[in-house]
């Protein structure tokens, strides 16, 4: 018999368990706050489009970041390369809600991703340090 105290301690576990949680990616996200970049840097607009909205965060002698975040119902390609003249590392990645599982090894954190040819299905969001 399942009674709400055992219900939330199951919500709970699952929540802790799966790396697509929400609890687990606002964790990860809680985590980036604490970068000068995202505490007190410039923002400015990345690429946005119809099916893309983008932003880069900057402090000084610190790592930029550009968080963008595929707003569409389609898989979109996307060139980041005006953005970015070097190369990029991925900080994190938030699949979306119909993606398998398996996509989260394609998108490996603190791996070299090529800025000029990343795909992005719907609802997926990319965190890139630069």
């Amino acid at each position: 018999l399942l009674n709400s105290s055992n219900l939330n301690k199951n919500i709970l576990k699952n929540q802790i368990i799966s790396k697509r949680s929400h609890l687990n990616i606002y964790r990860e996200l809680v985590k980036l706050r604490n970068e000068p970049s995202f505490q007190w840097g410039s923002f400015s607009y990345g690429l946005i489009t119809d099916d893309l909205f983008s932003f880069i965060r900057k402090a000084a002698y610190n790592p930029a970041y550009l968080v963008a975040m595929n707003i569409s119902t389609r898989q979109i390609q996307v060139d980041f390369s005006e953005l970015i003249k070097n190369e990029a590392k991925i900080v994190y990645f938030i699949p979306g809600p119909d993606d398998p599982d398996e996509i989260l090894e394609k998108y490996p954190i603190n791996s070299k991703i090529k800025i000029n040819y990343i795909k992005l299905n719907p609802r997926n969001c990319i965190i890139l340090s630069f």
